[in-house]
């Protein structure tokens, strides 16, 4: 893992408590939409490598200022940002790598988080 902020700090853990992670028990399942790079991504707010196309949106959805994220298949890389991205917004050229961008549309589904109940 390695958590960046826009001033190249590195944030704390991905499990740590003080991450702003959406924790409120309720989940969203949101719908991705693939499109060319763009040129203006937006604050960098996580990346993580070595993973997949659904991990990384999985990690989008658990991340509550995440609106959309850059991905590299070739270079199993994902990189989180707080733009919300349309697409109308200008394309980066020349491209970089195979990376394409993914916009977050509304969520598909909502589900609430029932606690279990301690053993008695």
């Amino acid at each position: 893992y390695f958590p960046l902020e826009d001033n190249g700090t590195v944030l704390p853990a991905i499990d740590s408590p003080i991450m702003p992670w959406n924790n409120s028990g309720t989940e969203q399942t949101h719908r991705y939409v693939e499109r060319t790079l763009v040129a203006d991504e937006g604050r960098e707010i996580y990346a993580e490598s070595n993973i997949t196309l659904g991990g990384c949106e999985e990690l989008c959805d658990h991340r509550l200022a995440c609106h959309s994220f850059a991905f590299s298949a070739e270079q199993q890389s994902c990189h989180l940002k707080e733009a919300k991205v349309t697409l109308a917004d200008a394309a980066r050229l020349p491209a970089y790598l195979d990376f394409k961008t993914y916009m977050k549309l509304t969520p598909l589904t909502t589900t609430t988080k029932v606690p279990t109940p301690a053993p008695t």
